[in-house]
């Protein structure tokens, strides 16, 4: 029952707000503030959608925007709160279902407290932090780091001796900019296996923790096509942008069936591996291959190969291939029902190209949200504006050493203001 879930969430709440309030600490909690009004309206819309519980409270409990200046005011308003909960949970139907919740887990408390905490600090202060969590690494763990950006280079630049630190940087600057982002995000997961991921991948930015990460991956179902989430039908049409040799395609079909499309597209941009996809898939009837780069506008770009791994080619304004872009409501006109993303740091433009079929026919969307510092909080953000009534999940394929192969899953569930 998600009344149960919001009344939890107003509870912690006010139990953090209280503890801010007596280390003096009010500037970290404005951001709750904003929450426990979304909730609460949440509370009063169901409410008045079930006219048996008409001894509940209906008014919204308000608290003031210049909260450093206002202490006295946020107390007032926190009592009023509690009361108004209390009320709440006064109506026995509601009581009852409470009485069985926990009041404590700790996914939110070691999340809240984390975002808490950068909420309070200054840029330099976090990026201080990244750099000591590193020098505090054994040698060979900062070199398995090093490695690896310089192997891919998406999140940007890590060079101790030369004194570049350039990933920490910019990470740095993500957590700071963006922790309401990320707060907002948690808020809108809407299971505590996807909480998990988002808190063991900011975790790891922040603090190098290796553990969460870890008990955060996926080890049931394949990358895009968790079976708790996600069912298909025979008259799927499925697109798969960056598809590779085919081996989402392989998965799709071993975990659905042969009979469960009526067609699918295949994105690839690189000559060979497109010869390679079509060959792996060559038994499979209704295949269609395009290689062409889905993007937001029609035009021309540059294959830049990646050295060490062709999946990892992106492209440029210049070099040797060419590659013709469009955007994927242009070139598909049929209805689509699943898409699928992973296309090394492209995907925010490809979203805006799929933006009518998003709106009109409200596929399925396992986008990959990892490819730099920001599409985990605004590939989700984006989805909102395009079209409002996804639910959000999270699921983790990487390891446990860097934040990598992560899965946003947006399934529509209805227009929220409808």
């Amino acid at each position: 029952m998600e009344i149960l879930s919001l009344v939890s969430t107003i509870e912690e709440a006010e139990t953090y707000i209280q503890a801010q309030i007596e280390k003096n600490a009010l500037e970290s909690v404005q951001y709750l503030f904003e929450d426990i009004e979304t909730a609460q309206k949440a509370i009063l819309t169901y409410l008045q959608n079930n006219p048996s519980r008409e001894n509940t409270p209906r008014q919204i409990i308000t608290f003031p925007k210049e909260i450093t200046m206002q202490p006295e005011l946020v107390l007032e308003r926190l009592k009023e709160l509690k009361q108004w909960r209390i009320s709440l949970q006064a109506n026995p139907p509601i009581q009852t279902e409470i009485s069985k919740l926990s009041k404590f887990n700790s996914i939110d408390s070691r999340f809240y407290k984390m975002i808490g905490e950068i909420s309070q600090l200054p840029y330099e202060n976090i990026l201080q932090h990244l750099k000591d969590g590193f020098q505090r690494l054994d040698k060979n763990l900062q070199q398995n780091h090093i490695d690896y950006f310089r192997r891919f280079a998406f999140w940007g630049s890590l060079n101790p001796q030369n004194n570049d630190y350039q990933i920490l940087e910019n990470r740095s600057a993500a957590l700071h900019d963006h922790w309401r982002d990320f707060l907002w995000l948690y808020n809108r997961l809407k299971d505590y296996r996807s909480k998990i991921v988002l808190l063991g991948m900011l975790s790891n930015w922040l603090s190098y923790d290796f553990s969460t990460l870890g008990a955060a991956r996926e080890s049931t179902y394949p990358d895009y096509f968790d079976l708790g989430l996600i069912q298909v039908a025979k008259d799927e049409v499925f697109v798969d942008l960056g598809v590779f040799v085919g081996d989402t395609v392989l998965d799709y079909i071993r975990t659905y069936g042969t009979g469960s499309y009526k067609r699918i597209y295949c994105y690839e941009i690189t000559p060979a591996t497109f010869r390679i996809l079509q060959n792996n898939l060559r038994e499979y009837p209704n295949i269609v291959y395009r290689m062409k780069d889905a993007s937001n506008s029609h035009g021309v770009m540059y294959i830049t190969a990646n050295d060490t791994d062709v999946s990892a080619n992106i492209l440029a304004k210049q070099g040797n291939i060419e590659v013709q872009t469009l955007p994927i409501d242009d070139d598909i006109s049929e209805p689509v029902t699943f898409i699928k993303m992973d296309i090394e740091g492209a995907e925010q433009k490809a979203l805006l190209g799929c933006a009518k079929h998003i709106q009109n026919s409200h596929p399925k969307l396992a986008l990959s949200v990892y490819h730099n510092n920001e599409d985990l909080w605004k590939i989700p953000r984006m989805v909102d504006e395009i079209c409002p009534g996804y639910e959000f999940y999270l699921r983790y394929h990487g390891g446990n050493l860097v934040a990598t192969e992560t899965t946003l899953i947006a399934l529509y569930r209805g227009n929220p203001n409808s």
